[in-house]
């Protein structure tokens, strides 16, 4: 009698197959929606950190205000007009911001970096460090323990229609327009000491708001999309990339003090 062969498939092979078909299936599926939908809560979660230190600074400049019967300038200043420490330096001497040791321990009748203060340069509070920074720079370990214990982004544009105009200090009865409409603080595209006495110049407001890998100096940052900014009021807005000539001039409107229309 012949050997009849069957056509049907070893029931172990079927279950094999079905198996790898699944598994490859669920591998599709984390790399094209759970892997991006996760990287996108943690760039929310970033985003939100880097809103949350905007308010803290903020709120010490306001701390600072109470204190002094106004903000602090940009920089200060020695008796030849050479600038000596920035407004951070003044918020966290005088605010309660970070570690008050240190605080007390800096010198501000001695320039930003004289030997003496260059020892705090790696001493920067937390609350100065937008974490997308850090991010940003994973594979240059150099460049990224800067932006963790010394570069800030956090910067004021110093201009005379501004709330910090060089050496001289503003109040917030200098602030005529809505303050919830008046940027107090934003992200800069080039990262400063947190001691230096540097800040935007009026001028980058020209480039509107762009990514910071664009090289140039300006409003903007490592977030996907825009930048974070603080209000005189404390509140915070995200504002999208843009250099059309509407946003740019909405842009300087925001950055004045008093209501004026920009053409």
């Amino acid at each position: 009698m012949s050997e009849i062969k069957s056509n049907e498939k070893s029931p172990m092979l079927v279950r094999l197959k079905v198996a790898g078909i699944v598994i490859v299936i669920l591998i599709l599926l984390v790399y094209l929606i759970i892997l991006p939908a996760i990287d996108s809560m943690r760039l929310r979660a970033i985003r939100m950190q880097c809103t949350n230190n905007l308010k803290i600074i903020a709120l010490v400049l306001d701390s600072y205000h109470s204190q002094f019967n106004s903000y602090p300038p940009a920089y200060t200043v020695d008796a030849d007009g050479k600038p000596l420490h920035s407004w951070r330096v003044l918020v966290y001497k005088y605010a309660y911001l970070g570690n008050r040791q240190i605080a007390e321990e800096i010198r501000l009748d001695e320039p930003w970096d004289s030997e003496y203060n260059k020892q705090f340069h790696n001493q920067m509070p937390s609350e100065f460090r937008c974490p997308i920074t850090v991010m940003n720079f994973r594979s240059d370990r150099e460049t990224q323990e800067k932006w963790k214990t010394t570069m800030t982004a956090y910067q004021v544009v110093v201009g005379p229609e501004t709330l910090f105009s060089g050496s001289q200090c503003k109040t917030l009865d200098d602030v005529t327009r809505k303050k919830s409409e008046t940027i107090m603080v934003v992200e800069s595209t080039v990262g400063v000491c947190w001691m230096a006495p540097l800040d935007l110049p009026i001028e980058a407001l020209e480039h509107g708001v762009i990514p910071a890998k664009s090289g140039i100096l300006g409003i903007g940052g490592y977030h996907n999309g825009g930048v974070n900014v603080v209000m005189v009021d404390g509140s915070t807005e995200f504002i999208p990339n843009s250099k059309s000539p509407e946003d740019v001039r909405k842009l300087k409107e925001q950055m004045q003090i008093a209501e004026s229309k920009i053409e």
